[in-house]
C-alpha cells in the first residue's frame, strides 16, 4: 500500500507531463497528474497477489539545468484485493498502517540512475469485511536535479512495502509487521512522467580520483559533472550500515560547565547516519517508531574536531584547555510519532562520549595533565517531532547531563581531584544543532549545509 504510494510518488516527482495513460490538468506553471492504475505483483504469505497503484501529484511544467524539480500535493492510492487480505485478517488484523520504499529509474540522455524513495506514510485504515482495502499514502518527496539539458523520465521499479497491523482492541498482532516485495507486472508500462529540462550542459573538471571511498552513493546525472558533484560531499561522509537510508550531516553545539559558570563549544563535525524505515511501535500505543544510528567521523576517528576553550575558575584565574569529545558507542536517535497527520511525536537521542582534556594552561603557565585525562559522559537529548527536530531536516536537541569524575590526569602528579573539583557535577545543559542530511544514496541535498550553532 504505502509502497505503492511511494511508487507513485516517484512518478510524480519525475515529470511534468504524465504518461500517455495519465490525465493532466494544466495550471499556471504546474501540471496536475492523475495516473491510471498500475499493476504490481506482491509476494504475500499465501502466495502472489496483484495490487493496484494510482498516483496523484502536481509538477512544474518544465525544469532547468541545476534547478530542482519539486513535486507537491503527492497522494498515492493503493488497492489490495480481498484474497490477499485473508493473510492479514488470519492474524486478527482489523486496521493497517504502512510505509514504503520504491526504487525508481530516473533517466536522461541514455543514462539511468536508480533512486530510493522512502518514508511515505499511510494512516491507520480499517480492513473491510469484504472487498478491496483502499489505502492512501502521502509524504514529502525530494526534488530531482539534473545537470544536463534534455527530457527526464521517471519509471517505477521494485517496491518494498511494510504493513503494520493491529487488532480491533488496538493491540498489535503477532506478527506485528508484514514485509512485502513487489514488482511491476511483466510488460506493464510504469512510466510516471517526463519533464523537459532546458539549459546549457555543463562539464566541469573531474577530480582524477580512481575510486570513491563513500560506499553506497548513487551519482546524480551529468557526465563529467557527476564526479564533480560527488567531490562536493565531504570525504568524512560514508555508509555505516545496511539496514536503512545512508545519510551524513553536520552537528555541533555547546555544553555548559555549571561549576565554572561557562560554556564549552563543541565544533561542527560530520555525523554519518543509518536511518531505518519506521515501523509500528511494539507497545500497543498505536504510534510509529524509527531509530537512526549515528557515528561521528573526524580524520577517520569517531569524534568531534578538538576545540580550544577558555575558562575563568574562581572568577580570576585564566585557564585554557583543548577538549576532545569522542564516541565510545554509536549514537542512537529514537523517534516516536503518530500514524496520522501532522505526525506529531518525540525524539530521544542517546550518546556515550569520552571527554578528554589536554594542552592546559593556568595563568599562562602550562599544566601538564598528561595524554589520558578524561571522563565518560552519558548524554540524553530530546526534541519535539517533526517541527523541533527530524533526521532529514535537522534541528535542535537539548538536555542536561552529569559530568563524572576525571581519571588519568597528571603526567607527574595526581591532578584527578583538581579537574574533578573544577568540572565534574550534575546539571550541565547541552544544546546540539544538526543541519540538513545529505542522502548518500542519490545525492539529494548534498553537500550538507553547515548550520549556525545555537546557544
Amino acid at each position: 500500500m504505502i509502497g505503492v504510494a511511494l511508487i507513485g510518488m516517484v512518478g510524480m516527482l519525475s515529470g511534468v507531463l504524465g504518461a500517455a495513460s495519465s490525465a493532466a490538468e494544466q495550471q499556471a506553471g504546474r501540471t496536475d497528474v492523475d495516473t491510471t492504475w498500475f499493476a504490481y505483483n506482491c509476494e504475500f504469505p499465501s502466495g502472489r497477489h496483484q495490487i493496484g497503484v494510482r498516483i496523484q501529484a502536481s509538477f512544474p511544467e518544465s525544469g532547468a539545468v541545476g534547478q530542482p524539480i519539486q513535486p507537491t500535493d503527492v497522494t498515492v492510492r493503493a488497492s489490495i484485493p480481498e484474497a490477499a487480505l485473508a493473510d492479514l485478517t488470519g492474524w486478527g488484523a482489523a486496521t493497517v498502517t504502512g510505509t514504503a520504499n520504491l526504487t525508481a529509474a530516473v533517466a536522461q540522455n541514455g543514462t539511468s540512475n536508480d533512486v530510493s524513495w522512502s518514508e511515505l506514510n499511510a494512516p491507520s485504515t480499517a480492513i473491510p469485511e469484504s472487498g478491496e482495502l483502499a489505502l492512501a499514502a502521502s509524504g514529502k518527496v525530494p526534488p530531482a536535479t539534473v545537470r544536463d539539458a534534455g527530457p527526464v523520465t521517471f519509471t517505477a521499479g521494485k517496491l518494498a512495502l511494510q504493513l503494520g497491523m493491529r487488532q480491533a482492541d488496538g493491540k498489535v498482532t503477532d506478527p506485528a509487521l508484514l514485509s512485502l516485495d513487489c514488482l511491476p507486472e511483466a510488460g506493464e508500462d510504469t512510466l510516471l512522467a517526463t519533464v523537459p529540462v532546458a539549459g546549457e550542459e555543463t562539464t566541469p573538471p573531474t577530480s582524477g580520483r580512481s575510486e570513491d571511498p563513500r560506499d553506497g552513493t548513487n551519482p546524480p546525472f551529468g557526465g563529467a559533472e557527476t564526479r564533480a558533484a560527488e567531490d562536493d560531499i565531504p570525504e568524512e561522509c560514508h555508509r555505516i550500515g545496511n539496514e536503512g537510508t545512508p545519510m551524513c550531516t553536520y552537528i555541533g553545539g555547546y555544553t555548559n560547565v555549571r561549576k565554572l559558570e561557562a560554556a564549552a563549544r563543541i565544533p561542527l563535525g560530520i555525523l554519518n547516519i543509518d536511518n531505518a524505515n519506521p515501523e509500528p511501535c511494539n507497545d500497543g500505543s498505536g504510534m510509529w517508531c524509527q531509530t537512526a544510528i549515528g557515528e561521528l567521523n573526524h580524520d577517520g576517528k569517531q569524534q568531534f574536531p578538538p576545540e580550544d576553550n577558555s575558562f575563568l575558575p574562581f572568577g580570576f584565574m585564566p585557564t585554557t584547555a583543548t577538549m576532545e569529545l569522542r564516541q565510545s558507542a554509536p549514537m542512537e536517535i529514537d523517534i516516536r510519532f503518530q500514524a496520522q497527520p501532522p505526525f506529531d511525536g518525540s525524539v530521544v537521542g542517546n550518546a556515550k562520549m569520552v571527554a578528554r582534556v589536554y594542552d592546559a594552561t593556568v595563568n599562562g603557565a602550562r599544566l601538564d595533565v598528561g595524554n589520558h585525562c578524561e571522563t565518560t559522559i552519558d548524554i540524553t537529548l530530546t526534541a519535539d517531532y517533526p517541527e523541533g527536530y527530524n533526521v532529514q531536516d535537522g534541528g535542535i536537541l537539548d538536555g542536561t547531563t552529569t559530568i563524572p569524575p576525571f581519571s588519568g590526569c597528571g603526567a607527574k602528579e595526581d591532578l584527578d581531584p583538581l579537574l574533578t573539583g573544577l568540572i565534574s557535577g550534575a546539571g550541565n545543559y547541552v544544546k546540539m544543532t544538526q543541519g540538513n542530511a545529505c542522502w548518500l544514496g542519490n545525492g539529494f541535498r548534498c553537500p550538507p549545509e553547515k548550520p549556525e550553532l545555537r546557544r
